[in-house]
């Protein structure tokens, strides 16, 4: 499960939180754009000024990053690509306990300090790693990428306190169909009207995400599969053929479609 705390233990202190959210990447018919907050001035700005700070790294599935060198606490800003953040509570009771995606912020000091944190790279892909006392210096020397950043913590609170919403509240269905909506704004293109998403979680990762049973999660997915809503291609692809009937599936599709941006 995705604690909220990953977030808000940083962002809270820093100014509160808002209910609105940033634009949909894909976006359903019924979505109304009046309601959605622009991204902040400046903000596309924002990785190029990490990046001339800090070092790029290409992550590649499974590769643990570390959250200090040295003496000095770091900040990752995950440019592309997902990484999980896991904890192993005993020994045979492991959950991720947040996912994240391209334009997140990631530090010692935004997650929860659950036992045995570990931060994996789920996707491959590529992120900026700079020392924090750097990141500080940025954003007092910036209003606008100071902007930029409450912003994105913003997003990830409110994503978090949705994910919590999914796997408190929602049947296995729902859930099923809700991580898929996820997936698709945050992964997904568009092709010929249908939305091709890659998949970086593997089966049992995806089980312990929306906390069900390995086994539910395998007649589930068989079940949306008859369905022709979704085709799944091997184990890390999904293929959705009628987007508007899987957000049906949810009873949260229009806030998905709200708090997953990119």
């Amino acid at each position: 499960m995705c604690f909220p705390l990953c977030a808000a233990l940083h962002f809270c202190a820093r100014g509160g939180l808002s209910s609105t959210f940033g634009h949909a990447v894909i976006r359903s018919s019924s979505s109304d754009p009046d309601t959605l907050e622009a991204p902040a001035e400046g903000s596309s700005g924002f990785d190029d000024a990490v990046a001339g700070l800090g070092v790029k790294i290409s992550t590649r599935r499974g590769l643990p990053l570390v959250m200090s060198v040295g003496q000095n606490d770091v900040v990752y800003v995950v440019l592309s690509g997902v990484l999980n953040l896991t904890s192993e509570l005993s020994d045979d009771r492991h959950v991720i306990a947040c996912t994240f995606y391209a334009g997140d912020v990631i530090s010692a000091r935004s997650i929860a300090g659950l036992p045995n944190e570990r931060l994996l790279v789920a996707q491959n892909g590529e992120v900026v790693r700079l020392r924090k006392s750097v990141f500080n210096e940025l954003l007092a020397g910036s209003p606008a990428h100071a902007q930029a950043y409450e912003q994105r913590m913003q997003r990830r609170v409110i994503r978090d306190e949705v994910h919590n919403v999914v796997v408190g509240s929602l049947t296995g269905d729902e859930k099923i169909a809700s991580y898929l909506i996820e997936a698709g704004q945050m992964l997904g293109t568009t092709i010929n009207n249908s939305v091709d998403i890659p998949l970086p979680l593997s089966r049992g990762e995806i089980a312990n995400y929306l906390a069900l049973n390995p086994d539910t999660l395998s007649r589930l997915l068989r079940r949306l599969d008859v369905t022709h809503i979704v085709t799944f291609v091997g184990r890390h692809r999904a293929i959705v053929d009628n987007w508007q009937a899987l957000l049906a599936r949810s009873p949260i599709a229009e806030t998905l479609l709200r708090a997953y941006t990119r």
